[in-house]
C-alpha cells in the first residue's frame, strides 16, 4: 500500500492511498447504494455495474498513475474505503491539470474532501511543480463548488451548455488555483 499523504479530522484517520484491489468492494458498494446522488455529477457512474467493472477500473487507475496519465487515490477513513480523489488531465508541457473527487454521502459534510483537496494542493504545486489546478463542477452542484470556494480557487469562467445529462444541458463553472498565488 502507498500512502500519498494522511491526516486527521476529529478521531478519524483519513489517508489518500493508491487504489488496490482490497478497495473494490467498498467502493462499488459506495456507487451502488449512492447511485442516484452520484450519477447526479458523476455520468462515468453508468459504466459501473458489478464489481468487476470497479477492479476494472481501479487496474486502470493505477496503470495511468505508473504511466504518469492521472494520479487516483482512495480515501479511506479509518481504514475504509469510502471514496476516491484524482488529478487527471495533466498536462506537463502547459504545467496544469484538473482534479476531481467523489465521496460517500454518508460521510459528506465533515471537510474530508476539502482536506483531501488542499492535501492534493500541495502535491501538485511541491511534488509536481505544476502551475495550475483546477475544478470544473456542474453549476447547481453547490458541495463541490463549496469545496472550491473554500480553498480560495479563483472563478474562471462558466461553460454554457457544457454536457447533457438525461437529454438536458448542464453549466459547468471552472475554478482554479495558481502555484503563484
Amino acid at each position: 500500500m502507498f500512502t500519498l499523504t494522511q491526516f486527521k479530522i476529529g478521531n478519524d484517520i483519513v489517508k489518500l492511498d493508491l487504489p488496490e484491489n482490497s478497495h473494490v468492494k467498498s467502493l462499488y458498494e459506495i456507487i451502488n447504494n449512492d447511485y442516484l446522488s452520484l450519477k447526479r455529477w458523476l455520468p462515468w457512474v453508468d459504466e459501473i455495474h458489478s464489481i468487476e467493472d470497479e477492479r476494472k477500473f481501479i487496474e486502470m487507475a493505477r496503470k495511468d498513475t505508473a504511466l504518469n496519465k492521472t494520479i487516483v487515490s482512495t480515501i479511506l477513513i479509518n481504514g475504509k474505503a469510502v471514496g476516491i480523489i484524482d488529478l487527471h488531465n495533466i498536462n506537463r508541457k502547459n504545467m496544469r491539470a484538473e482534479i476531481g473527487y467523489w465521496i460517500s454521502r454518508d460521510i459528506q459534510g465533515h471537510g474530508i474532501v476539502t482536506e483531501s483537496v488542499k492535501r492534493f494542493i500541495e502535491i501538485v504545486f511541491k511534488e509536481l511543480n505544476l502551475n495550475k489546478l483546477t475544478i470544473i463542477a456542474e453549476s447547481e452542484n453547490s458541495k463541490s463548488r463549496a469545496v472550491a470556494e473554500r480553498l480560495n480557487f479563483e472563478y474562471e469562467a462558466t461553460l454554457k451548455e457544457h454536457l447533457i445529462y438525461n437529454n438536458e444541458f448542464k453549466d459547468y463553472i471552472v475554478y482554479s488555483k495558481f502555484s503563484n498565488r
